[in-house]
């Protein structure tokens, strides 16, 4: 079973420094979404697509890709980092994390991701989620 924290808990744990957000959103969504900004806490997520625009296959390369971003940035201490899995609204990142807790990582999934719920508008990004916590985000 995954473990759910919220984006509050999250950025608190990112500020520890003994956690990485990993962004598992498509690069398009990267792009005219948004995306985290944790330069005020010295960080930078990782961006790695766990399904691959447009045919939403699952990326073939991903556990290897992000072991490698993993030890380039945390050497030896790559497996004791909390990984902290994001996407849209949690399902992608729920799937990325029990893959990764898989490989023996301690994972976590964000709670109602970046955007969160549609709201009575059909918009995301107001109901829940990181940017409707008011943390820190940019647009491309």
């Amino acid at each position: 079973m995954i473990k759910e924290i919220t984006p509050n808990d999250a950025f608190a744990a990112l500020k520890s420094g003994n956690s990485v957000l990993i962004d598992v959103r498509t690069d398009a969504e990267f792009a005219f979404v948004g995306q985290v900004d944790l330069d005020s806490i010295d960080s930078n997520a990782v961006l790695l697509p766990w399904k691959i625009f447009p045919a939403m296959a699952i990326n073939p390369r991903f556990q290897m890709l992000l072991e490698k971003i993993l030890r380039e940035r945390f050497q030896e201490k790559s497996k004791e980092i909390s990984l902290i899995f994001m996407c849209r609204s949690g399902a992608r990142s729920y799937e990325a994390a029990s893959y990764m807790a898989s490989f023996g990582y301690d994972c976590y999934n964000l709670i109602n991701g970046f955007e969160g719920d549609i709201d009575n508008f059909s918009k995301r990004g107001n109901i829940n989620g990181w940017k409707a916590a008011n943390l820190p985000w940019r647009q491309q």
